[in-house]
């Protein structure tokens, strides 16, 4: 593996288990984001890990607001929140509204994205 072979060089060496684990996580966000229900099982087979090793891995994520999602740890399945955008930016536009006529400032402030 390349990755033995770069631990003895003397400049780069002692990065390499860091910037693996790095790789690793982006990996593993570009594996699980386009699906809304995914499998842990399929994820470890596809990273050649364990169960729980993956479930460590993608809580941290989670925790990290890297990934959007929850986990259900029993049927072991990641599953992605439903976010009822039209919703928010419905409520958003009424708060906004009610500003401007309550008196507030004069202008509308418009946010695209986050």
């Amino acid at each position: 593996m390349i990755a033995n072979d770069l631990t003895y060089d003397i400049y780069f060496g002692y990065r390499i288990p860091k910037i693996i684990q790095e790789i690793r996580k982006k990996a593993l966000i570009q594996f699980v984001t386009p699906y809304k229900v995914i499998d842990m099982r399929e994820i470890a087979r596809a990273f050649d890990l364990t169960l729980e090793a993956v479930e460590v891995e993608v809580a941290e994520l989670i925790v990290a607001k890297q990934i959007l999602a929850k986990i259900d740890s029993y049927s072991k399945v990641r599953l992605e929140p439903v976010i009822d955008s039209l919703a928010s930016v419905f409520k958003k536009g009424q708060r906004d509204i009610e500003q401007l006529q309550g008196g507030g400032s004069s202008r509308l402030e418009v946010h695209l994205g986050d």
